[in-house]
């Protein structure tokens, strides 16, 4: 509409606009929307609601969800965007102590993993101190299941220490929620002769193992420390625990 618009017009422009307005966001005309797509305030756009699409995007440039999958179809393939689900920067620490102890456990929400999802992950550790002969055990659990143990020798005659562990792992359901394959890899930096994970100068160690947890039900994703003696001096902190899908 503009200022020369006449009176008998205003009804056809306002029916234009709202025909134009519809199509630009793909609102159905003369059909109630029961829920607003967008939540906005006084400073601006606070939020998207995206309802369950039941189906992936068909075309580039198309994002939507599909159940608890949010999508994005590139041009290419349709790319799931990561879903961070713990973020854990606390700094625990096990020393002086035989016994394992936990350094993180963290709740997964059941469903989660669903049939035919993939957790990933990454733990970090820092050794201030390791005794002669000491060795350490990094245990990592899903729903109670151990599914990696790498053990780190000290072979030597003399203490080590000020070194890191950084362990990449994840788990993969195998198209049911009571089956899964779990895999892990854990490193020692910087290399150092004195360390290793069993054979000489394995200063890495890799293990899949098959687990049968029930995702479908809420689940706790545990990591443990085992020293093979208490000692002040046998000291390991964890720097931090992330896990998306």
């Amino acid at each position: 509409m503009t200022n020369a618009t006449t009176g008998d017009q205003v009804d056809d422009r306002v029916g234009d606009l709202e025909v134009a307005l519809c199509d630009l966001f793909g609102v159905p005309i003369d059909i109630p929307v029961a829920a607003p797509g967008f939540l906005w305030d006084a400073t601006g756009l606070k939020k998207i609601i995206l309802k369950d699409n039941a189906a992936d995007p068909s075309g580039a440039g198309q994002l939507a969800r599909n159940g608890d999958r949010l999508l994005l179809h590139d041009g290419v393939a349709v790319r799931q965007i990561t879903n961070q689900i713990i973020k854990d920067v606390t700094e625990p620490a096990v020393a002086n102590s035989s016994i394992e102890a936990s350094l993180y456990s963290q709740f997964i929400q059941g469903g989660v993993l669903g049939t035919a999802q993939v957790l990933h992950g990454t733990v970090s550790f820092f050794v201030g101190t390791m005794l002669p002969g000491a060795t350490v055990s990094v245990r990592l659990y899903y729903g109670g299941q151990l599914f990696f143990n790498p053990v780190l020798f000290n072979n030597t005659a003399s203490q080590q220490g000020v070194f890191g562990l950084h362990c990449q792992f994840r788990i993969h359901a195998r198209n049911s929620a009571t089956s899964q394959v779990a895999s892990a890899r854990i490193e020692v930096a910087p290399i150092n002769p004195a360390l290793n994970f069993g054979p000489t100068s394995a200063f890495s160690t890799f293990n899949l193992a098959l687990i049968s947890a029930n995702s479908a039900i809420d689940q706790t994703l545990q990591v443990n420390i085992l020293w093979s003696a208490a000692s002040a001096s046998n000291s390991i902190q964890g720097v931090g625990l992330l896990v998306w899908r």
